[in-house]
């Protein structure tokens, strides 16, 4: 049964990837790597620091495109990738909970990892890529501790599940830098709580692994973009999100929202106070039916009350299930009884719920990316792994775990699972209108393979040939107005400090360093793309002044989108015979 469930999740998922195509946030991660397949990372110019998430797909890249012939089809081959990954963590979570709580539970728990599609883009970003990485090397390190003591006097070797676990965090740390925070967190936390002798000299062989591969990653990094060019990017993007500076303007969203969403600040209560009820002793032998018919109650209740707080449900739904299930960490972690495996989730639940604070700290959209770090204590939240039960298997003097009879986490379960589903597979991020109306296939470039609405189709085929029309000559372009997506229609290769354009707010630091590299000749771009429809950033004094030195070309209009492409005037192509 399992199988037919995390099955059937992988071919829902698969068909979600064909759908919607957004010109904005997942076009700006795919530009990455179309600019580098163009020009090769040591020519690209761009400095915002996103990018080294895409440095761990660019190889994959290359495949795609050696086999494939052209980049035709990259946005969904990226979907592809972006598939892989989450199957991959949500495999690595199964066998992580079912040897200890039932293959049952544990398919609800990894399928509701593998449906939870953030921000509604199924594509590999320094969010997913971060957010899997992360989850995958936290399961990773359970999988291990899960398991009984070694034998005395046993020599000790780092099992392939610890080395794949700090492998995973390499991989978080180059995609999402912050995720530097939870390693330290978890390390702190196994060395004062996993006091068996056989646990720290494990842990001490963990950590110089963790050290290792973070040395690698570092050193990839370093070799391949530089040391001035990496903190070129650290400095610019910071400009943009104010990472150092921007803690106020975070905590006032942050109230804002939730003062906004008052059912849902109701229901984020309740799931406190479930979270306290799992963390104590009261209610006796029915605390589990109780905490577990509640929290599925506030699951029914973010679903069905208001609007979504966090961007979407399914982010509603990761907080609410977090807060639920930190009592239950808690109560781990001080039972003097509790074996060394229920420690060891009761630690990943606390660095996950940790993990989410850093990156709601961290982001610019605040609490919106609490689910990056945060989203395996949810998916933990639907076990009652510090209530469990120890029973001797007749077969072996080890411990097994199972879930009493008729448990209601697995209901709990099964209705978080078709909540965060109903909410991946109905949202589509950067999508006017459903892309279930007037349903269209690209049938060429870089979103080749994927459905849309018509008039998108239309718009996207319109400008894609404005935008490599004959008439032009050279080889850069770049875009005004913030329109990402528009870096991917064209065979020209990128000349800007972002692929996002900052230019829009003249008083940003990383507007007046665009600013800046559009006055040198050698980075005005052949090709210039203005965004003009109704959501576009305005432009800006130094934008007009840069197009005052073009010519217009073509003025693309579908609907509520427009376009309008010009040239440099002095970069005209020859008259063909």
């Amino acid at each position: 049964m399992q199988v037919i469930v995390l099955g059937l999740c992988i071919l829902l998922l698969a068909a979600r990837l064909t759908i919607g195509i957004d010109l904005s946030d997942e076009s700006y991660y795919a530009a990455f790597v179309d600019g580098w397949l163009k020009t090769g990372i040591a020519h690209s110019r761009n400095l915002m620091v996103h990018q080294t998430a895409d440095f761990l797909i660019y190889p994959l890249a290359l495949v795609f495109r050696a086999i494939n012939g052209g980049s035709d089809g990259l946005i969904l081959f990226l979907r592809l990738v972006y598939l892989a990954i989450a199957v991959l963590a949500s495999t690595a979570l199964y066998r992580a909970v079912a040897p200890r709580y039932d293959r049952p539970m544990a398919t609800l728990v990894a399928a509701c990892a593998l449906i939870f599609v953030p921000f509604g883009l199924p594509a590999p970003s320094y969010n997913t890529i971060g957010m899997y990485s992360l989850l995958a090397a936290l399961v990773l390190f359970a999988t291990h501790f899960s398991q009984a003591l070694p034998q005395p006097g046993k020599r000790l070797v780092l099992p392939v599940s610890l080395w794949l676990s700090a492998i995973s965090w390499a991989f978080a740390c180059v995609a999402y830098p912050t995720m530097l925070a939870p390693l330290l967190l978890l390390l702190v936390l196994s060395f004062l709580i996993l006091k068996a002798k056989t646990d720290r000299s494990l842990l001490l062989r963990y950590l110089f692994a963790c050290c290792g591969t973070l040395a690698l990653a570092a050193m990839a990094l370093g070799i391949t973009f530089g040391l001035s060019r990496l903190l070129d990017m650290v400095l610019f993007t910071n400009a943009f999100n104010s990472v150092s500076g921007g803690f106020a303007r975070k905590a006032n969203f942050a109230a804002s929202i939730f003062a906004s969403h008052p059912a849902y600040a109701i229901l984020l209560a309740c799931a406190l106070i479930v979270a306290v009820i799992r963390g104590s002793s009261i209610l006796g032998r029915h605390r589990q039916w109780i905490t577990g018919l509640a929290t599925a109650g506030i699951v029914v209740g973010v679903v069905t009350t208001g609007s979504p707080t966090l961007f979407m449900r399914s982010h509603d739904l990761v907080l609410v299930l977090s807060v639920a299930g930190v009592g239950e960490a808690f109560r781990a972690l001080r039972d003097s009884a509790a074996d060394r495996g229920t420690r060891a989730f009761g630690i990943i639940y606390l660095v996950s719920f940790a993990a989410g604070i850093t990156t709601m700290i961290t982001a610019f959209n605040g609490p919106y990316n609490f689910p990056i770090g945060g989203l395996l204590s949810a998916c933990l939240t639907l076990i009652p792994f510090a209530s469990m039960g120890i029973k001797k298997s007749p077969a072996s003097s080890q411990p097994t775990y199972r879930l009493p009879a008729g448990t209601p986490n697995l209901f709990l379960g099964a209705v978080a699972c078709c909540a965060i589903g109903w909410s991946t597979f109905t949202f589509y991020y950067g999508q006017i209108v459903t892309p279930f109306h007037n349903l269209t296939l690209v049938r060429e470039g870089t979103f080749k393979g994927l459905r849309t609405d018509g008039e998108q189709a239309s718009f996207i085929s319109e400008l894609t040939h404005a935008i490599n029309s004959e008439r032009f000559c050279g080889t850069q372009m770049a875009v005004l107005g913030t329109g990402p997506g528009f870096y991917l229609m064209g065979a020209f290769a990128p000349t800007a400090l972002s692929t996002w354009n900052f230019s829009g707010d003249a008083a940003n630091p990383a507007a007046m360093a665009t600013a800046a590299f559009y006055s040198q000749a050698k980075n005005r771009p052949d090709v210039l793309v203005v965004n003009t429809w109704q959501w576009a950033t305005p432009l800006s004094d130094p934008d007009r002044a840069l197009l005052s030195q073009y010519s217009i070309v073509q003025r693309v209009a579908v609907g509520v989108r427009e376009a309008t492409v010009y040239r440099r005037e002095d970069c005209v192509a020859p008259d063909r015979e």
